[in-house]
């Protein structure tokens, strides 16, 4: 996946795989951000979403992690659902409720 994504092996071109890194292009005028990550999932570490929301914090950027405890890559959620739409209805048309970092079971 990772030489599909930067159009070779990372080891010989570590360069491209860093710029196709969202962590390293975030900067103090990133729009708010929404992310949602299962605890247990395989194909992309948890700690990297918690990173990611760390380093956007200390920037000041808006930053929301929404926690599958237990979920894998590949999950639904019927409150996740709800909280995506909020969080677009909030930052995009200044309705509903503030948006908030949660844990979901």
């Amino acid at each position: 996946p990772v030489i599909q994504l930067i159009g070779q092996d990372p080891l010989q071109a570590p360069e491209l795989l860093l710029d196709a890194s969202p962590y390293e292009h975030l900067n103090k005028e990133t729009c708010p951000i929404l992310l949602a990550h299962g605890t247990k999932d395989e194909a992309v570490p948890y700690n990297q979403s918690l990173a990611y929301l760390h380093k956007a914090i200390g920037l000041g950027v808006d930053c929301k992690l929404i926690t599958l405890n237990n979920y894998e890559h590949k999950f639904t959620h019927p409150i996740l659902d709800k909280e995506v739409r909020n969080f677009f209805d909030y930052q995009l048309l200044g309705k509903g409720y503030t948006p908030e970092s949660l844990t979901l079971t």
